[in-house]
């Protein structure tokens, strides 16, 4: 039987409440014996809940790292559309210089730049591009978008004017079955339907890029003195544009609304003026969108 010895419990026995009349050691061992196991008990819970959040914590990288990954590849995809845009019409051209004078060109590349670099950075898990930057591209391609669309498309730009319709001689015994149907009709050249470069060019990847900006850029990064800056490539461009007009006499204009050769100089002016206030109007809508959709905040750094 177990007893104290030298006034203490021995740790090795098994003690049993009352032992021996021994009261106090049994109850002793009793409550510390119920301690060890409370505390073994809490233990182990804690123990398992740490391993079920460290679980939890690895599917969530995981999914993280998933969605980092989509958010990269549709944005090297942009990046990739577009130079395939340029590259077709390009090899599209007579003259393989000249398309890179035009608006268009230079939009999408300035694209296929910035969502190169935001899609390497979205990979490597590192902060986006300056909102500065993203937010210019995202204006200059609406730009390419809105004026093709509302201005350039179908117009008599480049296409000789239309033939005088021909005189057919009505006949007797004419069959209407053996009229062409709307859909054979000839195309008329002043309404040239969307070729593929132009398809990517001034539809796919500018529906890709505002896409991006909507779903996946963090919101509240655009001040609206961006509105203004933004100006300053379209600004550049038109001087380059009349610079290029005086350097090299009888080229010709990119487009209609700045045909010094046409229009003068003082319509050009007056469209620049025109277009110039569009465009701050564009970016200060671009600013207000994002300062008012819901999402995640982010740190502006310029």
């Amino acid at each position: 039987m177990p007893t104290l010895q030298n006034g203490r419990c021995d740790p090795k026995a098994t003690y049993v409440l009352n032992l021996n009349g021994n009261e106090d050691c049994g109850s002793r061992l009793c409550a510390k014996i119920i301690v060890e196991l409370q505390r073994r008990a809490w233990s182990d819970t804690i123990v398992r809940g740490l391993g079920c959040l460290g679980k939890a914590h690895v599917l969530i990288s995981r999914g993280l790292q998933t969605v980092r990954v989509a958010i990269g590849s549709f944005r090297f995809l942009v990046a990739v559309i577009a130079i395939a845009g340029v590259l077709l019409q390009v090899l599209k051209s007579s003259t393989p210089l000249r398309p890179f004078v035009t608006f268009t060109i230079q939009s999408n590349l300035l694209v296929a730049a910035c969502f190169a670099v935001a899609a390497w950075r979205t990979f490597r898990d590192r902060p986006s591009v300056a909102p500065l930057l993203k937010g210019a591209v995202t204006v200059y391609i609406l730009i390419t978008a809105l004026v093709y669309k509302f201005i350039l498309a179908g117009k008599p730009n480049d296409f000789p004017p239309p033939p005088q319709a021909p005189v057919y001689e009505v006949q007797a015994n004419y069959d209407s079955s053996q009229a062409l149907r709307s859909d054979e009709w000839p195309v008329n050249p002043q309404r040239k339907p969307y070729s593929l470069p132009s398809k990517l060019l001034h539809i796919v990847v500018p529906i890709m890029a505002v896409a991006d900006w909507l779903l996946f850029d963090a919101r509240r990064r655009y001040r609206w003195r961006y509105a203004v800056i933004w100006i300053a490539y379209p600004v550049v461009y038109l001087i380059f544009v009349l610079s290029r007009g005086v350097l090299f006499p009888g080229t010709k204009y990119p487009y209609p609304f700045l045909d010094v050769a046409r229009i003068g100089y003082h319509g050009v002016a007056s469209n620049g003026a025109i277009y110039g206030l569009a465009f701050v109007l564009l970016g200060l809508a671009i600013v207000a969108i994002d300062r008012t959709l819901p999402g995640k905040d982010a740190t502006v750094t310029e």
